[in-house]
């Protein structure tokens, strides 16, 4: 059974029965008479090696012959392996690693409070949830689905310095895990860390490179950093892969403005407008731009639209008097 990995990220757990012997290969490995004992009560690995070595050598042969379909994984089970960072959203259930991973029999009371602290943190009991992440932690300081959800719940409850550690050992115990690094990047770049988090962001675009958000925050982070004339090119890698999607297109034309590629982001800002129709709130930052390039006509045109909701509204509007215009 794969369940212990898919819930918890501990050993999976195999067995085969020949002639009334039942072997089950695990960390500390089991071996049942079932004869004499059907309720597998006593483990006799140590008293019959040879029946064991016999059994472990047919389960090596069954493991060598085609694997069936997986069997699907059900949601939570899912969920449970994307917080510990062994999967990411959308993404196949990897298997599991040779060595390394806790025997399910000994986690029977860390499984408990997994449980309890994932439950109240799906209930927004954050207090509760932290306290029983951290009861885990104590009996097992590198269990990844204890780090990655109590600073899950820490972020929540805005004690991001507390969550940071916590995330680093993530990544530490699993530099290959996506969802680790962004849970970092992302919780780096709320603490006002940008040059820091720039780093996994881009480990993050490296691990899953078709996922446009990705390469998005990786353009903020380097614009927020200072690094304004790298900020662009993630950004356009972002909206050729979700070419579609207006919000990118505006971030993009934000970066290239401020990479001083005023004609790149006026373009930008106009593709976003007409997709976006009348939900497009920067009439004002591109009416500005406009005015920069030294298009007065157009410009008008767009500053005129501005709403009060915008962010640029009370400079566009005193751009458009110098204009010699007045707003509609």
């Amino acid at each position: 059974t794969f369940q212990p990995w898919q819930s918890y990220g501990w050993s999976p757990l195999e067995a085969i029965r020949h002639r009334g012997l039942k072997l089950i290969a695990a960390p500390r490995p089991e071996l049942y008479d079932l004869a004499a004992d059907p309720g597998e009560t006593r483990n006799v690995i140590g008293e019959r090696p040879g029946d064991a070595a016999t059994l472990g050598r047919l389960l090596e042969a069954a493991q060598a012959q085609p694997a069936a379909a997986p069997a699907a994984v059900d949601p939570e089970a899912r969920a449970r392996l994307e917080a510990l960072g062994y999967v990411s959203a959308g993404a196949p259930i990897a298997d599991p690693p040779v060595q390394g991973l806790r025997d399910p029999k000994d986690g029977a009371r860390l499984r408990e409070l997994l449980t309890e602290g994932d439950q109240r943190l799906r209930r927004g009991e954050l207090a509760p949830a932290i306290a029983a992440f951290d009861a885990a932690l104590r009996e097992d300081p590198d269990n990844r689905f204890a780090l990655l959800r109590s600073a899950t719940a820490l972020v929540r409850s805005g004690a991001i310095g507390r969550a940071l550690p916590r995330l680093q050992r993530a990544v530490r115990l699993d530099p290959a895990s996506p969802d680790a690094r962004i849970a970092l990047a992302e919780s780096l770049s709320r603490a006002g860390r940008h040059q820091d988090a720039v780093e996994h962001w881009m480990e993050a675009t490296r691990l899953q490179p078709k996922r446009a958000d990705l390469w998005a925050n990786l353009g903020s982070a380097l614009g927020a950093s200072g690094r304004v004339g790298d900020a662009p090119a993630p950004l356009a890698r972002a909206v050729e892969l979700k070419p579609d999607d207006p919000r990118l297109r505006i971030r993009l034309a934000f970066a290239e403005h401020g990479a001083g590629r005023r004609d790149d982001a006026a373009r930008h800002l106009s593709e976003a407008a007409a997709r976006q129709g009348a939900e497009f709130a920067h009439s004002g930052a591109l009416g500005l731009i406009l005015v920069e390039l030294g298009r007065p006509a157009e410009a008008r045109e767009w500053l005129a639209r501005s709403a009060p909701s915008e962010p640029e509204h009370a400079e566009a509007l005193r751009a458009l008097a110098k204009l010699g215009a007045n707003p509609r």
